[in-house]
């Protein structure tokens, strides 16, 4: 246990390198944040994000910085593209586990950074392109930095600590915004308030540091207020994105946040479990005795408040907001990886019978995600047989993968009722592991033919060659799609809630250039080899019509357009390129 950050990473490093490079860009979010990372290697104003050309004002540009650098070195791949993610996971592990170590000691170091680095949610921050993850990481530097900044002396250890603190809450700003501060911000004032630690507030070395973040945070306020839209992107950025994702504010309709993922009561609080799995009934153990040792009072209770104070104000902060969504949680999991870390250290060794309860419980939670990752996989096999995304070498990993996790599994319960739970828990996660890879290297590739909208791009621009492209009522993500490293100029986008107007715009256009082609998303996805093996098994409704009624259908009403191309990707999205007078026409 010496050398506990090595063995942290070398726990966590195949779930995350299954997870970064062996798939394409997935929806939602990937492909969008490919394409501003994409921009950002060659926009000349590096201060705000770009998508298709246009600023981006919902997130400060960090994260795009560092991840255009990697695209620059290794090229405009999704692996590189992910590269950086790598650096955010292994910083936001080893911050927690010298947390942990601080306050316990080396095996809560290892199992407080391995249990944050497993959640279900903190995996999918970890290899997820987006912002999230370079925010965990700051957010993460912070509370180390703040934990070893109250438990210092004053003097230069304090400021050393505090002003890591303060580095952090930057880095996480410049890749989230003001968000970052929430975590470690009413971590420490709930701590003050909890301890009567009054005189913290009065120690120099708590704000030397603050000079440093602010400072660098005005920088880049100051370049962004250069620009002409300078104001308008400073209120999108800070009022619109931010204070509109906790409360209704008067914004233009690309900025209503509340108009999507809307919250209520003990909506986060319902979700936890999935986004602790498989470590849930790990949680509520260290959150029971969580409860018992503060209300016992024993001794050496900072690092039980400190993991508390971060965790419950922060989500009934979040609770209270207008909208909700999983991943806004995440910043707070790295506690909750801490409060299991505490936990084991001090509980494993003679563990109560609820405890023990617990832990045997947790194995059969993962024996039901080896059952159902063993009956995805058999579904892949049975329907994907014979297609190009099928490989029999990496669903024999797959099948091998499922029972070696099951055979671990059950060597953990063994482990556990002989009197040695940690044991058991390590090799129950050894389970999870196993199967996270061995499974995941069979069904990412295979899932990746599903989301790889670069085929839906090059198809469309084959189709039309040099004819000019305009897109009707896209996302964010079709934008993306079509203007991904993409030599030539964006197509023509026309958005907007009133579809008359939307259809008069396409009228205008076509007025001007009578070869020009449209291109429509059909809702829905398309039918696969996965539903196809749902159907046989009847374990799904039937098909439904390829092409319903749709914006697709009423523009070639109004407009006399006909079918060119369908375009889709086995149970991903779907497109219909549209043209008037086309050499193939179809009907709607």
């Amino acid at each position: 246990m010496r050398a506990w950050p090595i063995v942290v990473i070398a726990a966590v490093l195949p779930l995350w390198l299954v997870g970064l490079f062996g798939r394409v860009y997935w929806t939602p979010d990937e492909p969008r944040e490919a394409d501003i990372a994409w921009h950002m290697t060659s926009q000349p104003d590096k201060s705000v994000p770009e998508l298709a050309g246009k600023p981006f004002a919902e997130k400060p540009p960090l994260a795009y910085w560092i991840a255009a650098a990697s695209m620059s070195a290794f090229g405009p791949t999704p692996g590189a593209a992910r590269l950086p993610n790598l650096l955010y996971a292994v910083i936001s592990v080893l911050a927690i586990g010298a947390l942990a170590n601080a306050a316990r000691g080396r095996q809560a170091a290892v199992i407080a950074g391995v249990a944050a680095a497993s959640f279900l949610l903190a995996y999918q921050v970890s290899i997820w392109l987006a912002t999230d993850a370079p925010l965990v990481a700051g957010v993460s530097v912070a509370l180390l930095g703040l934990y070893r900044g109250l438990a210092a002396d004053r003097g230069r250890a304090k400021f050393a600590w505090y002003t890591l603190m303060h580095l952090g809450m930057l880095g996480g700003f410049l890749a989230k915004s003001a968000v970052a501060w929430m975590v470690p911000g009413l971590a420490f004032l709930v701590l003050i308030l909890w301890e009567r630690r009054w005189h913290e507030l009065k120690c120099w070395e708590l704000y030397a540091g603050l000079l440093l973040q602010f400072a660098g945070i005005a920088l880049w306020i100051w370049n962004v207020a250069q620009r002409s839209d300078g104001s308008e992107l400073l209120r999108a950025l800070f009022w619109y994105n931010l204070i509109g994702r906790f409360m209704t504010v008067q914004a233009p309709a690309a900025y209503e946040y509340t108009s999507g993922h809307h919250n209520w009561l003990g909506k986060y609080l319902m979700q936890a479990p999935g986004f602790l799995a498989p470590w849930t009934l790990l949680a509520v153990a260290a959150g029971r005795y969580a409860y018992l040792r503060l209300r016992t009072g024993i001794a050496g209770d900072l690092p039980w408040k400190f993991a508390l104070a971060v965790i419950v104000p922060s989500a009934l902060l979040l609770s209270s907001s207008a909208t909700a969504r999983g991943i806004y949680l995440a910043p707070v999991l790295p506690a909750v990886g801490l409060l299991i870390g505490l936990w084991a250290s001090e509980r494993l060794s003679a563990p109560d019978r609820a405890e023990m309860g617990l832990l045997r419980a947790s194995a059969w939670l993962v024996i039901g995600v080896i059952g159902m990752a063993a009956m995805v996989t058999l579904l892949m096999i049975v329907g994907a047989r014979g297609s190009t995304g099928f490989h029999t070498l990496g669903a024999v990993g797959a099948i091998a993968g499922c029972l070696g996790a099951a055979a671990l599994v059950v060597a953990a319960r063994r482990r556990m009722n002989s009197g040695a739970p940690y044991a058991g828990l390590v090799r129950l996660y050894v389970a999870y592991a196993v199967l996270v890879t061995g499974a995941g290297a069979f069904l990412f590739p295979i899932i990746s033919g599903w989301q790889d909208l670069r085929q839906v791009a090059a198809e469309v621009h084959d189709h039309i060659g040099s004819s000019h492209l305009v897109l009707y009522q896209p996302d964010e993500t079709t934008i993306a799609m079509l203007d991904y490293d993409s030599s030539g100029p964006p197509p023509v986008g026309i958005s907007g809630t009133d579809e008359g107007a939307a259809q008069a715009q396409v009228r205008a256009l076509l007025a001007s250039d009578a070869s020009l082609h449209v291109l429509v998303q059909l809702p829905g996805h398309a039918p696969g080899p996965f539903t196809d093996a749902l159907h046989r098994w009847h374990l799904a409704p039937g098909a439904r019509d390829p092409l319903p009624a749709s914006s697709a259908a009423r523009l070639c009403a109004a407009l006399g357009l006909s079918v060119q191309q369908e375009i889709e990707l086995p149970e991903g999205r779907r497109y219909v390129l549209l043209a008037r007078n086309p050499s193939e026409a179809g009907v709607l």
